[in-house]
C-alpha cells in the first residue's frame, strides 16, 4: 500500500515538472548564450537542441534590406547567438557591432548595445550626442581635450586623449629632469607647471620663461633675408634661467636693442638719436610745403611741394601745348594709345602704346615701366587727395620695430633691415665684404669692382612727341 502511494506521487511531480517545462519554465541563459545587450522574451521550454533553436529563430528572425540575418546561430555544446552586420560577418572591418567592441572609459554603454550594427560614420554621430569619443571596428574610446588642462605658455598641448591615458601622457611630453635629478615640470590632476633647478614653481634667484612679463611695443620677430625667426615662442620653450642668463639671450639676438630685466622683461628699439625708447623714432623730421604750407615728412614731398600741389600745379604742358595742371588726364595721347581712361579705381591708368612695355604717367607727365607703374603711383602719389573718379585709397605700411611708415611695401621691407645688426648680403665677387642692404653690395661692386658682374643701363625711355623712344641716359658725374 505505502509501495503504490509514493509511485503516484512521483507520477503526480513528474507530470507537473514536465507541464511547467513545456510552459517555459527555463530562464534563457542556461540554454543559450547571448550577444550583450539582448534579452530575449520569456523562457526556453526546454534543453532540446531543435526545440531551442525553432524557438530562437522565432524571436531572431530579422533581416536587413538585402535579406542578411541580423543574427546568427551556432551549436557546439550548447547554443550561441551572435549579432551579424549587414556584411554579413560576426566580426567586420567595416561595421561597428556594439555588441562586440570593447568600450574603454565608458561606463554607460546599455544603450548603446540596442543599437543594430552600423557604420564608423554612423556609430560617431550616435556617440557625439553623449560625448567625446574616438570610434573603431574594435573599439570606443572616451576622449578628453588637452584644452582642459593648463600648460605652461608655449608648451600647450592640442587634440585629445584618450580617458585614463591623461598621467601616462603627460609623464611622456613632461617628464624631462635637470642633471641632478629635479624634475623639470610638475604635473597635476588638471594642470603642469614649470619648476627651476630648486625644485620651485616660484623662485627669486630664477626666470620661469613660460609666466614672466615681457614689455616691448613691438612683436618678438627677427626678419632675416631668407627666413623669418620668431625667437618669443622659442623664448617661452627655455628652462627656468637667471637673470643675466636671460638678458645675455636676449642680447644674443642681432637686434639694435636695448634690453632690460626687473620685474619683467623690458625691451627698447634704439632710435637714431642713440638712444632707446619704446617708440622710435622719437622725432619725426617734417618739412613746409611751399604752397599750402601745411607740414609733411619728405617722402610725402615733390620739389619743395607736397605731392597734392605739387599735382595742381599749372604747367605748359609741352606736348597738349596749353597752361594746365600737372596731372591733367586730357593731355595728347600717343600715337596707337592702348588704354582706356576708367574714372573708377584708385588711380589712373597708365597710358601706353600697344608694342610699349612703358607708358606715361597721367600724374605727373613722366614716363614709367608698365611692371612697376603701381610701385611709381604708391611712392610718389599716395599723397593726392581722391578726385575725377579716383579713391588714391593707397594703403599705408608700417614697420614691424618701429614708428616708420611708407606706402610701398618694399621701402619698409628694406627699412626693417636697418634695425638688424647682421650683415647678410656678402659681396659677389666673395672678397670678403658684406653689407646689410643689397644696394650697398651693388654700390661696393661698382666702385671696388668695376662694375663687373653688375647690370647697368645705359639708356632710357623719353617721350618724343606722340611717341616713345629710347634714348642714351646722361651719366652722373
Amino acid at each position: 500500500m505505502s509501495e503504490a502511494w509514493i509511485d503516484e506521487l512521483e507520477r503526480q511531480l513528474a507530470e507537473e515538472f514536465a507541464c511547467k517545462e513545456w510552459e517555459g519554465s527555463i530562464p534563457w541563459e542556461q540554454v543559450v548564450t547571448l550577444p550583450r545587450g539582448l534579452v530575449l522574451q520569456g523562457n526556453a521550454s526546454g534543453f532540446d537542441k531543435h526545440i531551442v533553436e525553432e524557438e530562437l529563430r522565432l524571436q531572431l528572425g530579422g533581416t536587413y534590406a538585402d535579406g542578411t540575418a541580423k543574427y546568427r546561430l551556432a551549436y557546439t555544446d550548447a547554443w550561441q547567438v551572435y549579432h551579424q552586420c549587414p556584411c554579413g560577418q560576426i566580426s567586420c572591418n567595416i561595421c561597428v557591432i556594439p555588441s562586440v567592441i570593447e568600450y574603454r572609459g565608458i561606463l554607460d554603454f546599455h544603450e548603446f548595445l540596442q543599437q543594430e550594427p552600423m557604420s564608423i560614420a554612423q556609430a560617431k554621430a550616435w556617440w557625439a550626442t553623449k560625448c567625446l569619443v574616438k570610434v573603431t571596428t574594435k573599439t570606443v574610446t572616451r576622449m578628453r581635450k588637452w584644452s582642459e588642462f593648463t600648460f605652461p605658455i608655449g608648451r600647450q598641448l592640442r587634440g585629445t586623449v584618450a580617458s585614463g591615458e591623461e598621467m601616462q601622457s603627460l609623464h611622456a611630453v613632461f617628464g624631462a629632469k635637470y642633471p641632478d635629478g629635479v624634475p623639470k615640470f610638475r604635473i597635476l590632476e588638471l594642470s603642469v607647471l614649470q619648476q627651476c633647478p630648486c625644485g620651485k614653481i616660484t623662485c627669486d634667484t630664477h626666470i620661469f620663461p613660460s609666466t614672466f612679463g615681457i614689455q616691448a611695443t613691438f612683436p618678438l620677430v627677427l626678419k632675416l633675408k631668407d627666413k623669418t625667426i620668431h625667437f618669443g615662442d622659442n623664448f617661452r620653450m627655455l628652462d627656468p634661467m637667471t637673470k643675466q642668463e636671460t638678458k645675455t639671450w636676449f642680447e644674443d639676438i642681432p637686434l639694435k636693442w636695448k634690453v632690460s630685466i626687473g620685474d619683467e622683461i623690458h625691451l627698447q628699439m634704439l632710435c637714431k638719436c642713440k638712444n632707446a625708447h619704446d617708440i622710435v623714432p622719437c622725432k619725426v623730421k617734417v618739412y613746409d610745403c611751399n604752397v599750402c604750407h601745411a607740414k609733411f615728412k619728405r617722402t610725402d614731398m615733390r620739389k619743395n611741394m607736397c605731392q597734392n600741389c605739387h599735382h595742381k600745379q599749372i604747367i605748359d604742358c609741352a606736348f597738349c601745348k596749353r597752361r594746365v595742371p600737372r596731372g591733367h588726364y586730357d593731355c595728347k595721347p600717343l600715337i596707337d594709345s592702348h588704354y582706356q581712361q576708367e574714372l573708377t579705381g584708385i588711380y589712373p591708368p597708365l597710358m601706353r602704346r600697344k608694342s610699349e612695355k612703358s607708358g606715361i604717367c597721367l600724374d605727373c607727365g613722366e614716363v614709367v615701366s608698365y611692371n612697376v607703374y603701381h610701385r611709381h603711383q604708391y611712392r610718389r602719389h599716395h599723397g593726392v587727395n581722391p578726385g575725377n573718379g579716383y579713391s588714391r585709397d593707397y594703403q599705408l605700411h608700417k614697420c614691424m620695430y618701429c614708428n616708420y611708415t611708407n606706402h610701398d611695401i618694399s621701402n619698409v621691407h628694406m627699412h626693417e633691415k636697418s634695425h638688424v645688426i647682421l650683415r647678410q648680403y656678402n659681396c659677389r665677387h666673395k672678397c670678403g665684404a658684406s653689407f646689410s642692404h643689397p644696394a650697398s653690395e651693388v654700390l661696393h661692386c661698382q666702385r671696388e669692382h668695376g662694375g663687373e658682374g653688375v647690370h647697368s643701363v645705359t639708356t632710357e625711355t623719353k617721350r618724343v612727341g606722340n611717341i616713345l623712344k629710347r634714348v642714351k641716359k646722361k651719366q652722373k658725374k
